[in-house]
């Protein structure tokens, strides 16, 4: 007895346009002489459709079958595409360029078949969670002020960091495609900047590179004499005001759009945007000697 699977009814193929951006895209070729520049002029990019321009004196030379409603009922016809360049060539013939026009929401979602997941090294800062300082009970920095010997508590810095380095890491690859430059408001990128924090605490001094909150630290100096002529001269300078460095854009390991690159390809402009998610096992290592 034949199985199920034996001599199968042959299915209907029909090519898929979303998973293929050169589908997004055609070209025409027309007599160079039929290209007169008063005619050009009037063709703007991303807005003059393929009618428009076959409407123009010359270029009704260019015969363009209508294509096959595919998939049925997506309404894609010559009526949805629109110019957005031109070049001269080959031989004595001039080449123009259409492309599918997309909406804002087409522009702004993915193609599904050409979206993935890869995994490769990238590189995450360190993270400085939390910093304080300590004073030691047992030991002590003396020295002389105005002639009498003085004792202070002696301070020990510690942190709660996350280590940072080049881990494995998966990245979430998605493609987007568009009729025109994608608009400002398109794009993500969200990469972490750290900030370069330095300090002085009695006999405790350090200076660190990383991502972190909000800190401020005491002057060290707020009787000592400004030296003149260095640094940024036309700045006001005020001993005795402390140092802050604001929180860093990211203060911690967060998933993030690290990349959003836009290429140009048979006139449909095409962006892929991978999105870094975070290690996974990261630790936080507590009272740690900064």
């Amino acid at each position: 007895m034949a199985g199920k699977l034996d001599n199968p009814q042959q299915g209907p193929f029909r090519p898929l346009a979303d998973i293929d951006p050169g589908r997004m895209a055609f070209s025409v070729m027309v007599p160079a002489s039929s290209v007169i520049p008063s005619r050009v002029k009037q063709l703007v990019p991303s807005v003059t459709t393929f009618r428009e321009w076959a409407a123009l004196p010359g270029m009704d030379a260019s015969r363009v079958d209508e294509p096959v409603d595919d998939p049925p009922q997506s309404g894609r016809t010559l009526g949805c595409y629109v110019y957005t360049h031109h070049e001269p060539g080959p031989n004595a013939l001039h080449t123009f360029y259409f492309v599918e026009l997309r909406t804002d929401e087409e522009i702004f979602t993915p193609i599904a078949g050409l979206t993935y997941h890869t995994s490769d090294a990238h590189y995450w800062h360190d993270v400085v969670k939390k910093l304080w300082f300590v004073e030691s009970r047992h030991e002590l920095m003396q020295f002389i002020v105005n002639g009498a010997r003085t004792s202070r508590r002696k301070v020990k810095a510690r942190m709660q960091k996350i280590p940072g380095g080049n881990f494995s890491t998966i990245f979430i690859v998605e493609i987007f495609a568009s009729h025109k430059p994608f608009p400002l408001d398109f794009f993500q990128l969200n990469v972490p900047v750290p900030g370069e924090v330095f300090w002085e605490v009695r006999n405790s001094s350090g200076g660190l590179n990383c991502l972190h909150p909000h800190m401020e630290f005491a002057e060290s100096e707020p009787d000592g004499n400004l030296l003149q002529g260095c640094g940024t001269v036309r700045e006001a300078i005020v001993l005795g005001e402390p140092s802050i460095f604001p929180a860093t854009n990211h203060t911690d390991w967060i998933n993030h759009v690290c990349v959003e690159n836009v290429v140009q390809q048979q006139g449909i402009y095409l962006c892929e945007r991978r999105t870094a998610l975070v290690p996974k096992g990261k630790k936080k290592l507590k009272n740690v000697a900064a």
